[in-house]
């Protein structure tokens, strides 16, 4: 199982690294951050698929 800080940092690195392209081509980077609990969510998500599949 993924601890809580271990998913937060994923979904912060996720989104930093979606950001950086995004701010070299439009003005929208910030959306990236705003999406943050969505990111988050998804993780998780993807983290309680996984244990369910081992």
């Amino acid at each position: 199982m993924i601890s809580d800080a271990m998913e937060f940092m994923t979904a912060v690195t996720v989104m930093f690294v979606l950001s950086i392209p995004v701010a070299f081509v439009t003005n929208w980077a910030l959306l990236c951050w705003v999406l943050l609990p969505v990111v988050r969510a998804a993780v998780r998500l993807a983290g309680r698929r996984i244990n369910a599949a081992a």
